[in-house]
């Protein structure tokens, strides 16, 4: 049994036993005592600490482990000691010592090799390993693989399946990081004293003073820069703010219900519309960020950016697509009649919407739209038929002519749609009840256009009720002195005669 020490190396908690815990504290030691007259000595050790804690870290897999004396040693022996480098007589006694360690075979687990990442992982570890070999952050291939799979989705169910297969044969054939080895040669980075003395070495600034000239261009691009980042910010919030108010607004446009109209009230719709006006602005307002900070354009920042501008060509494919295969539909018009008989003897006939219509809500500067006030893909719409009520003297009886028009990308199919298209109604006694048909996501406006005219003679009275009358119009051959329907369908007497052309 032998005591073990609490400590803390470079910021983590560790459990190291008391032989290591004294080969470990030396060792810090005559590192600090070599960089003493570096002025950057508080840096390179603290950043030499946080790699040490890393490398024991990969070693004991778990920092409830004691740290025993072997791993001290053999993390030390992979991180250098300061005392074999510094002279002429130093370096060849490293020199040797690199040529033992190769000969060995001790520095070929910095050559990167390919595992998968099980301690850092979400599902296998694919995309952790992935952004070790590549070097670029794991949430950017995690944010690409997702994204290529939804878009994907969009498109072609089998072809997102296909890339989840792929992922799933990686996960079998890439190997997982296990051993000491196998991680350190999964990150592929040397983690020695002179690699970091020298990148922190590399990375010291060395400060100049430009002439007047530089400094106002400098400022010149500052300014530029800023103003372009605050007018993209700006026009972001104000798109956001824009889409989050179509998108809850009822009592303007209600976009929803046209979406429900055409089929594209769906999640995958309003995310691509999202990512079309978001991503731009996003993307500039990074990119003025980093002209303005005077950042370097990492290998990071070029995934992202190539990821962004992916979804973006795919929200654009989506909607565009969509867009110009609905304006196809409209290429070519056709349009049939077909004459009802009204078989009633009363002289009072009622034109009417059926029951389940009724407690609709009207869309919104839209007269002739109809929506319930169901959510999500539950909501659906009706367009009532435009009502015509045309007075003849010569007809004896009333006729029912309904004008039937559909669209299609062919002349034939548009006539023939237009030919098949039936108005549901019912027809008893002096009730004209007509059933207009819904529309949702599942069921949409399959283009057609149907305008009823009722052609009645001059004895009759047609009331045409709510909410028919707001999508109304009355034709007349002539106004008599004994009365006839209005706009409302209220009858009212006048005292002259009009004809109308």
């Amino acid at each position: 049994m032998k005591p073990t020490i609490k400590v803390s190396i470079g910021g983590l908690a560790f459990s190291i036993e008391e032989d290591a815990y004294h080969i470990l504290k030396t060792y810090l030691e005559a590192l600090r005592k070599h960089f003493d007259k570096n002025p950057e000595a508080e840096e390179i050790v603290a950043d030499i600490e946080a790699r040490l804690s890393e490398l024991l870290i990969m070693r004991i897999n778990n920092t409830d482990v004691a740290v025993t004396l072997e791993d001290a040693q053999e993390t030390i022996k992979i991180m250098g000691n300061p005392k074999d480098f510094g002279d002429e007589e130093a370096a060849t006694n490293d020199n040797s010592n690199h040529s033992k360690a190769e000969e060995t075979g001790t520095f070929d687990i910095f050559k990167k090799k390919l595992y998968r990442d099980s301690d850092h992982r979400i599902i296998s570890g694919i995309c952790s390993g992935l952004g070790h070999y590549l070097r670029v952050d794991p949430a950017a291939i995690r944010i690409a693989l997702i994204g290529i799979i939804l878009i994907l989705n969009i498109f072609s169910f089998k072809a997102a399946a296909t890339v989840v297969l792929a992922y799933i044969i990686f996960t079998i054939i890439i190997p997982k990081a296990k051993t000491f080895e196998q991680k350190v040669s999964m990150t592929g980075t040397n983690p020695s004293i002179e690699n970091i003395e020298d990148r922190e070495l590399f990375a010291t600034n060395k400060k100049y003073r430009g002439s007047i000239f530089t400094d106002f261009i400098r400022v010149f691009f500052n300014f530029i820069f800023g103003f372009a980042a605050v007018i993209t910010i700006i026009g972001l919030i104000a798109i956001s703010g824009t889409l989050l108010w179509l998108y809850f607004d009822t009592e303007i446009f209600n976009v929803r219900n046209y979406l429900a109209l055409i089929g594209m009230n769906t999640i995958d719709f309003r995310i691509a519309m999202v990512l079309l006006f978001i991503l731009p602005l996003v993307g500039l307002f990074n990119l003025f960020v980093k002209g303005l900070r005077r950042s370097r354009f990492t290998r990071t920042t070029l995934v992202s950016f190539i990821v962004g501008l992916c979804f973006w060509f795919g929200a654009a494919f989506y909607i565009g697509n969509k867009g110009i295969s609905w304006a196809k539909n409209y290429r070519y018009e056709a349009s049939s009649l077909e004459n009802i008989p009204l078989a009633t003897n009363s002289d009072t006939i009622y034109i009417r919407i059926a029951d389940e219509y009724k407690n609709a809500t009207q869309q919104p500067n839209t007269p002739n739209l109809y929506f319930n006030r169901l959510k999500g893909r539950d909501r659906a719409v009706f367009i009532l038929p435009r009502v015509q009520i045309e007075q003849d003297s010569l007809l004896t009886s009333c006729t029912v002519e309904v004008d039937k028009k559909a669209f299609s990308r062919t002349y034939d199919d548009a006539q023939q749609r237009a030919n098949n298209l039936r108005l549901d109604y019912t027809s008893k006694d002096s009730l004209f009840i007509i059933s207009p048909k819904w529309y949702d996501n599942d069921n949409p406006w399959d283009r057609e256009i149907i305008s009823i005219k009722i052609k009645t003679p001059a004895n009759k009275t047609i009331i045409v009720e709510q909410p028919l009358r707001d999508y109304y119009r009355f034709n007349s051959d002539r106004f008599h002195r004994n009365g006839c329907i209005n706009n409302w369908g209220w009858r009212q007497n006048f005292d002259w005669d009009w004809d109308f052309d």
